[in-house]
């Protein structure tokens, strides 16, 4: 089951403590042999269990990010991977693959029909819709360091000639000015 797991949400084998945990957690909850007419979980507490909150293991999780810990124009929800549910709350537990984190939370938004991509991590290229990596066309001065944040070059020279039309000597020198980076960033 565990192979199986693993096969079919492509995760590589480091995650393979989880998916026994989540493997566990299913067999219980399912009817075998040894216990006839109920489950596992059922011949221990008395009580018939829930399985509504079964989802496939492996697949692409949007956890919400509460209102304290985003400004304005940040991402509503963080991409993850679901990895189980928690021991101890009545959650989630979900891997973002960016940070590297494990993440609990109760307000997701499950794709099941999708997977993560292990080899094509690319955490600093645009993204639309339909996966495709857009090549981005920027001014020159402006340097693009993550898809969130965009800074200008401390300083950078531009020229402009003074006369564009004659070729003297002493016309085709060219005029500079400094541009710098606004005060605000």
């Amino acid at each position: 089951m565990v192979r199986s797991l693993l096969t079919r949400g492509r995760l590589p084998k480091t995650f393979w403590p989880e998916v026994v945990n989540w493997s566990i957690h299913v067999l219980n909850r399912s009817p075998t042999f040894s216990v006839q007419n109920m489950t596992p979980k059922e011949a221990w507490s008395g009580r018939q269990p829930s399985v509504g909150h079964f989802k496939i293991f492996g697949c692409i999780a949007y956890a919400h990010i509460p209102n304290e810990k985003r400004k304005k124009l940040d991402d509503k929800a963080e991409k993850c991977v679901f990895v189980g549910v928690s021991e101890t709350l009545k959650a989630y537990k979900l891997f973002n693959p960016l940070t590297k984190k494990i993440v609990t939370s109760r307000d997701v938004i499950f794709d099941e029909d999708n997977t993560w991509d292990w080899k094509e991590q690319q955490p600093n290229s645009i993204i639309d819709d339909n996966e495709d990596v857009k090549e981005l066309q920027l001014p020159v001065n402006i340097v693009l360091t993550s898809p969130n944040a965009a800074q200008i070059a401390p300083e950078t020279e531009i020229s402009t000639p003074t006369n564009a039309g004659t070729t003297d000597a002493t016309t085709t020198t060219q005029s500079k000015c400094l541009q710098r980076r606004p005060a605000w960033m």
